[in-house]
């Protein structure tokens, strides 16, 4: 899957930092059926979080260490031979480490690295879950995760 996030941040103290997250992730998955036609499963989740960094300011660089939580809002298409829809609401826990270094006045190169867990549960429709027929179980995006980022930092400052 891939993610396209944005943060704002407010700067406690030299060595505090406190923000919010959004981010956007997309997943799918294509293949053809069993029973003739094309299967198509394409998973969106929004991911709206607040966080807290504890920051070590170098010469020429920035380490931020943070952990954080927020809600989890899943969204999933599911086509056989007509498209349904699934949506489940849930929480979710992160830690992060980044690291800024910079590309000129106030602009920074992010890279960092998260994981955590997603607890986003089973997905229905009016009370209909999607079945995996395979398990014959209910399908459960309930995950751990994994991720490297990279970004740019811009920090509005006097």
């Amino acid at each position: 899957s891939v993610g396209f996030y944005g943060e704002a941040g407010f700067r406690l103290s030299r060595n505090f930092e406190a923000g919010a997250e959004y981010v956007y992730q997309i997943y799918s998955y294509n293949s053809p059926s069993i029973s003739g036609g094309q299967y198509n499963f394409a998973l969106d989740i929004q991911k709206i979080s607040v966080i807290g960094y504890y920051v070590i300011p170098g010469e020429g660089y920035e380490l931020k260490f943070g952990a954080g939580a927020g809600i989890r809002i899943a969204s999933v298409d599911e086509e056989i031979y007509s498209r349904l829809n699934y949506k489940s609401t849930g929480f979710g826990l992160f830690t992060r480490a980044a690291g800024l270094t910079p590309l000129g006045k106030n602009v920074f190169a992010n890279l960092g690295v998260e994981a955590g867990y997603d607890l986003t549960g089973e997905p229905d429709r009016n009370g209909t879950k999607i079945v995996n027929a395979t398990l014959n179980q209910n399908v459960n995006l309930n995950n751990f995760y994994l991720s490297l980022k990279l970004g740019i930092t811009y920090y509005f400052q006097e």
